[in-house]
C-alpha cells in the first residue's frame, strides 16, 4: 500500500478544438487526502481555495482518445504553479469519430503508477459565431472590495450575495442563443475560479475557459508573467491574455466583449482592437503601450509583449481578415468621459456604454 499524504487534483480542465487543433489548459495542484472531498462543500466560497497559493509543479500524461481507442500521448511538465498549454494538432489521427476526448493523469507522485485527474471531450469552438470576452467582478456581479471589511465579506460569502448584474445578462441572452462560447477575463484572485464557475452554473451560463491573475506570480523569485506592480495595474495582465484568446482560437470572425469603466476595461479593449484591426507595426505599437500608465512593463514583460504583438501580426496575415470587434462597457460612473491616449481616440464612438 502506497502511503501518500497529498493527492493531485485539477483546478480547471479545458479542452477546445477549433479547426484542427486541440488547445488544452489545465491546472494541476495537491491537497491532503482527508480534505479529499472538502470541494463538494455548496456554495463554492473564495477563502476556501486559498490553499492554492501554494507552488505546485507536476508531470502529466495527456492522452487523446475516441472511445476506448488512443490516438495520441504526450508527457508533460506543468510550470512551477501547476499550469500546463499545449496544442495539438489532430489532422495526424485517422479516426471516424468527430468526438475526441483528452483524458489527463499525474505521474509523478507515486513513481510507474498513472492516477487519473480527469477528461473532457474536445469542445468544438465555431470561429463564424461571436465569441464573448467578458470581465466579472463589476461586470457581472457588482462586488466590492474598498475596505478591509468589504474584502473579508468577499473572501467569506457566496458570490451570490452580491447583487447580479442585470443589464449584462440581458445583452449576453441573445448570443448564448446562438450557443456563443463565453470566456470569463478578470483581474480578479486565481482563487476565486471556484466560486465564478459556480455562480456560472446557477445561472445557466456554460464557460469556455475562465483566466484570473495568478497571484502566486507575486511571491515568486523567478522571472514570471506578473510583478507585484500588477496586483493595481491591470493593462499587462488583461492584453496578454486576451492575445492569447486570439491565437488559442486561431483568430476568430467576430468578438463581443464585455467590461465596466470602474478601471481600464475601456482602454485595455480600445488598445485590442486598435492591434487587431489596423496594419500597424508591432515595434511602434509596443513602444505605445509602454507609454501607458496602465501598462508599466518590466523588462522582462517588454520582450513577452512584443514577442506576443508579431505572433498576432503574423497571424492576422495568415487569416488575412480583421475580426468584427464591438465593446461593451457597463456604465458604473453615469456618462463619465472614457479616458483614451489621443492614437485610440478613434475608437471612443465604438464604444457601447450600458
Amino acid at each position: 500500500m502506497f502511503a501518500i499524504k497529498r493527492r493531485p487534483y485539477l483546478i480547471h480542465f479545458h479542452c477546445l478544438l477549433v479547426n484542427e487543433t486541440i488547445s488544452v489548459r489545465a491546472g494541476v495542484s495537491s491537497r491532503s487526502i482527508k480534505h479529499f472531498s472538502s470541494e463538494h462543500l455548496v456554495p463554492s466560497i473564495p477563502i476556501r481555495d486559498f490553499r492554492l497559493l501554494s507552488k505546485n509543479s507536476f508531470s502529466v500524461l495527456i492522452k487523446v482518445h475516441a472511445e476506448e481507442e488512443v490516438f495520441y500521448e504526450k508527457l508533460l511538465e506543468t510550470d512551477q504553479f501547476g499550469h500546463l498549454n499545449y496544442r495539438i494538432n489532430t489532422s495526424r489521427f485517422k479516426v471516424q469519430s468527430t468526438k475526441l476526448t483528452v483524458s489527463i493523469y499525474e505521474v509523478s507522485t507515486i513513481p510507474k503508477v498513472e492516477i487519473f485527474l480527469g477528461k473532457s471531450d474536445a469542445i468544438s469552438v465555431d470561429r463564424e459565431k461571436p465569441i464573448i470576452i467578458s470581465d466579472f467582478d463589476k461586470t457581472l456581479v457588482d462586488t466590492k472590495y474598498k475596505t478591509t471589511v468589504e474584502l473579508y465579506h468577499s473572501l467569506t460569502s457566496p458570490l451570490k450575495k452580491f447583487p447580479t448584474v442585470e443589464s449584462t445578462l440581458e445583452q449576453f441572452a441573445p448570443l448564448i442563443e446562438q450557443q456563443s462560447p463565453i470566456f470569463i477575463l478578470s483581474a480578479s484572485p486565481h482563487f476565486y475560479e471556484n466560486a465564478i464557475r459556480s455562480w456560472l452554473k446557477e445561472k445557466d451560463i456554460k464557460d469556455s475557459g475562465i483566466f484570473l491573475k495568478d497571484y502566486r506570480h507575486f511571491l515568486s523569485f523567478q522571472n514570471t508573467e506578473l510583478f507585484s506592480k500588477d496586483i493595481k495595474v491591470h493593462g499587462t495582465f488583461k492584453l496578454s491574455q486576451l492575445l492569447n484568446l486570439i491565437y488559442i482560437l486561431d483568430f476568430p470572425k467576430k468578438l463581443v466583449l464585455f467590461g465596466d469603466n470602474s478601471e481600464t476595461d475601456p482602454l485595455i479593449y480600445a488598445l485590442f482592437k486598435y492591434l487587431l484591426t489596423n496594419n500597424n507595426d508591432p515595434t511602434d505599437s509596443w513602444d505605445k503601450i509602454k507609454e501607458l500608465e496602465a501598462f508599466k512593463l518590466t523588462n522582462f514583460q517588454d520582450s513577452k509583449l512584443l514577442n506576443r504583438l508579431h505572433l498576432t501580426r503574423t497571424l492576422r496575415r495568415k487569416k488575412q481578415h480583421n475580426p468584427d470587434i464591438s465593446i461593451n462597457i457597463r456604465d458604473i460612473y453615469g456618462n463619465k468621459k472614457v479616458e483614451l491616449p489621443s492614437w485610440l481616440e478613434q475608437y471612443r464612438s465604438e464604444i457601447n456604454l450600458y
